[in-house]
């Protein structure tokens, strides 16, 4: 019973110590992200093939350019695609940096 306190102290140190490098590891392939109010941005789309109309989801494009209407928090964005219909809210995980300048009458 003498020795507890001095397990509890390394016990302690070690979850901490394996709480970093777990936050280490995860943090390696996060790209640190932030959209304003007006940027233009890719959003991934999520087809779904459907035989009976003779779509083919594999096709289809993966992304389309929108515009951020509003930032709701850091990581959930509300989008309207380039010809202004809302499309809704989205996590930051679905979203892309738009490289270069999209107008409306580019599309």
């Amino acid at each position: 019973m003498s020795k507890l306190p001095e397990i509890y102290s390394e016990v302690k140190e070690r979850l901490h110590r394996s709480y970093e490098q777990n936050a280490k590891q995860y943090n390696l392939r996060k790209r640190p992200l932030r959209f304003e109010l007006g940027d233009t941005v890719w959003k991934r789309t999520h087809y779904l093939s459907d035989a009976s109309k003779g779509f083919s989801g594999k096709l289809a494009p993966k992304y389309i350019p929108c515009r951020v209407t509003q930032v709701i928090s850091p990581v959930v964005y509300e989008l309207v695609d380039m010809y202004g219909q809302p499309l809704g809210r989205w996590h930051i995980k679905d979203l892309k940096p738009n490289q270069c300048d999209f107008e409306e009458k580019d599309l």
